[in-house]
């Protein structure tokens, strides 16, 4: 009889787990390098509430937002599959008050598991150039 009871929970369970998806899902990644020289400040899936000319670092960062200096890269990761939006802007520190360039948007499909390759290049006097690298 325990047997039997047991054979049936585990017919009960088997497919409520399955269900569930059990385990972990594969999500994609966004790796941005930056091609220039000067320090470009880059979020993927920025909140609508955030204007990066207005933010202040503390906001931008508590928003997942980087500083990404020039000739390096960052990876972004656990990103939904499917589109994603990434935003860059050029910033000059060498200033005071910091000079922030404007921000270009892009957006970039990501495939469950992968990791999409982004170069930003440009400097604070345009918006950066976003280029997706197949």
């Amino acid at each position: 009889m325990r047997t039997l009871a047991l054979a049936l929970l585990a017919l009960v369970l088997v497919p409520s787990l399955a269900h569930a998806g059990g385990g972990t899902k594969n999500t994609g990644k966004i790796r941005v390098t930056n091609t220039s020289t000067g320090t470009v400040g880059v979020i993927v899936n920025p909140p609508s509430t955030l204007n990066p000319a207005t933010a202040t670092q503390a906001q931008f960062t508590a928003a997942g937002g980087r500083f990404v200096s020039g000739g390096a890269n960052t990876t972004f990761t656990n990103l939904k599959a499917g589109a994603n939006t990434v935003a860059a802007f050029y910033i000059d520190t060498a200033t005071t008050p910091a000079i922030v360039g404007a921000a270009a948007t892009s957006t970039v499909t990501v495939k469950s598991g992968a990791t999409a390759v982004v170069r930003v290049a440009g400097d604070v006097l345009a918006a950066p150039t976003i280029t997706i690298v197949p």
